[in-house]
């Protein structure tokens, strides 16, 4: 698993980063708003194998827009919206 950033990360956040990598089924993550849920998530797709081809479903289309934008570098990474 390799880190995307230099940033220094919570081990809540490690144990999010595992699972998405190591985990079976769905990686849920509950926080307040702030929390960097969103940099943890784009964080945690960039670290899964390039091989991999990966949906990214959301809720709306602005996070789909922020996630779309956020994750373009990376190919086989395709954000969708439910609506």
């Amino acid at each position: 698993m390799t880190q995307a950033t230099d940033r220094v990360w919570s081990s809540y956040q490690n144990e999010i980063f595992k699972d998405m990598a190591e985990g079976k089924g769905n990686t849920v993550i509950r926080a307040f708003a702030g929390c960097a849920k969103t940099t943890t998530c784009v964080e945690g797709l960039i670290r899964l194998p390039s091989s991999l081809n990966i949906a990214v479903m959301c809720f709306n289309t602005a996070i789909r827009d922020e996630l779309t934008e956020k994750l373009k570098a990376y190919g086989n990474i395709q954000v969708k919206g439910f609506h």
